[in-house]
C-alpha cells in the first residue's frame, strides 16, 4: 500500500513538472503601467526580518525573499546558508462595487507593477512622484502600540455606547 502511494504521488509530480513552462506574458494587455502609476519609480525599499531563527528580506514593492538579481534571502536557520525559499509574493483579489474582478499580482516583476508605495487620494485615487518617494520604507510596529490602539478604539466604541468621554 505504501509503495502504491508513493507511485501515485511521484507520478502526479512527473506530470505536473512535464506540463510546466516559462511564463510568456499577458499578450492582451494594452494599459500602460505608466499611467497607473503616476510616473512613481518603482518601489526599491528592503527590510531584513531576524526573527525566530529565521533570516527573511522583504520589500515595499510586494516581493519577500529574494533580492531581485535571482539570489534566495529566506534562510532558515539564520546564518546556516540554508534557504527554504527561493520567493515569493503578494497576490490579492476582490471585487468591486459594480462586481467587477480587481486582481493586483507580482510575478518576479516581470510583466508590469501592481504594488506603488503610499496612500492614494481619497476622491481621485491619484498618488504624485513625491509621495511615492515619502513612502518607500517600512513601517516598524511593536505589540504595545497596536495594543494602544485597540484600547483607544474600544474606549471610543464604550463612549459612544455609553455617551461617556473616558
Amino acid at each position: 500500500m505504501k509503495l502504491r502511494t508513493i507511485t501515485t504521488i511521484f507520478s502526479i509530480l512527473i506530470a505536473a513538472i512535464s506540463n510546466a513552462a516559462i511564463y510568456k506574458g499577458d499578450t492582451k494587455s494594452t494599459r500602460q503601467t505608466k499611467s497607473l502609476a503616476a510616473s512613481c519609480s518603482p518601489a526599491t525599499a528592503a527590510t531584513e526580518l531576524d526573527i525566530n531563527n529565521t533570516r527573511a528580506l522583504i520589500q515595499t514593492g510586494g516581493d519577500m525573499w529574494w533580492n531581485l538579481v535571482g539570489q534566495p534571502q529566506y534562510e532558515i536557520p539564520s546564518g546556516s546558508g540554508n534557504h527554504a525559499l527561493f520567493a515569493g509574493s503578494l497576490w490579492m483579489g476582490g471585487r468591486d462595487v459594480s462586481g467587477q474582478l480587481k486582481v493586483a499580482a507580482l510575478r518576479f516583476r516581470q510583466v508590469g507593477n501592481d504594488y506603488w508605495p503610499g496612500p492614494l487620494s481619497t476622491t481621485t485615487g491619484e498618488i504624485d512622484p513625491a509621495t511615492c518617494a515619502e513612502y518607500d520604507k517600512h513601517f516598524v510596529t511593536f505589540r504595545d502600540e497596536v495594543a494602544e490602539f485597540v484600547a483607544w478604539y474600544d474606549a471610543g466604541i464604550f463612549d459612544a455606547e455609553n455617551g461617556t468621554t473616558t
